[in-house]
């Protein structure tokens, strides 16, 4: 689990990276378009915020793998050693569980906008839903495989 793991952060990296490449690309064409052609491309807006919901949603669990996301310490750094371990554990699975939902209930909502499209790209309106879908999976498996790493000597 720990090798697909790391694969599959591998391959999120890229991924958002060439995502912000993207972007970068398109945002810079708009400014060319508009600036020096005297017309603006009236699709990318909306693609580079649907890019951006995308990369976030795919860097939450290379934040998870890199321990690097935002936490509050306040009570696990006034708690014994061995309580400290306990809510670790607990604020994983509590995140799992938060993953889990969110996985399950972006279906509904993505449901919900299916057969709409995008004002000014032909791509569904709910594929801004399926980020949600794809990055609360990706960090659920992430949070699980950081959460049941065999111990070492096992």
């Amino acid at each position: 689990m720990d090798k697909i793991k790391t694969i599959l952060i591998l391959i999120l990296e890229q991924l958002v990276g060439l995502l912000f490449i993207v972007i970068v690309a398109v945002t810079l064409a708009q400014v060319f378009c508009r600036y020096a052609l005297g017309f603006s491309l009236t699709w990318s807006h909306e693609l580079v915020i649907l890019l951006l919901i995308w990369i976030v949603w795919l860097c939450m669990p290379i934040g998870l793998d890199r321990m690097e996301h935002i936490s509050v310490t306040f009570l696990v750094d006034h708690v014994s050693h061995t309580s400290r371990a306990r809510l670790v554990w607990f604020h994983w699975a509590l995140s799992i569980f938060f993953f889990a939902m969110v996985f399950f209930l972006s279906f509904p909502v993505a449901k919900a906008f299916e057969g709409m499209e995008l004002f000014s790209i032909p791509i569904p309106t709910n594929a801004r839903y399926y980020a949600a879908t794809a990055g609360s999976l990706l960090a659920g498996f992430v949070l699980a495989a950081k959460l049941f790493k065999p111990r070492k000597g096992t």
